[in-house]
């Protein structure tokens, strides 16, 4: 980033206050801290609930894709061991799933702040943000076909 400062610098000549510059880079800098220490802690304390088909398994995990806990009613304990496992990845399924999708959700909010909160950043050609409610598109991603995501399959 800095690299980038100084060939700003260096375009703008005499025109560019540099104490300026120095002061928007440090505050661009203290506000990505802050917007990246809100991220994760909302991303740790966000739940997200996954069900099996049959509603008999639920599975909870949190932004960070960990389980924080599963609750197997006494009607999928009945159905025997192998259809305890399926109801289980069912229900693991849908909650990664959820999960992965709220932490989009939460980057994209934490991109609007880091690039509404940063004049800087337009001065030095990194572009907008991502359309509000739309997650930047992962480098790559469009090469997937449609009906793959670009988080590995579980």
């Amino acid at each position: 980033m800095f690299d980038v400062l100084k060939e700003l610098q260096n375009k703008g000549g005499a025109n560019v206050d540099k104490g300026a510059m120095m002061k928007q880079a440090q505050d661009m800098q203290a506000t990505m801290a802050e917007s990246v220490k809100k991220t994760k802690e909302k991303l740790q304390n966000t739940k997200y609930e996954g069900y099996s088909n049959d509603e008999s398994v639920r599975w909870i995990t949190n932004g960070n894709l960990e389980t924080v806990s599963v609750d197997i009613t006494q009607v999928a304990l009945d159905q025997g061991p192998e259809k305890l496992s399926e109801l289980l990845t069912e229900a693991s399924k849908d909650a990664f799933k959820e999960s992965i999708t709220g932490m989009r959700e939460n980057m994209a909010s934490f991109a609007q702040d880091l690039y509404g909160s940063n004049p800087l950043l337009s001065k030095l050609g990194m572009g907008g943000p991502p359309p509000a409610g739309k997650p930047p598109t992962p480098p790559g991603a469009s090469n997937l076909p449609k009906d793959q995501d670009d988080f590995p399959s579980m």
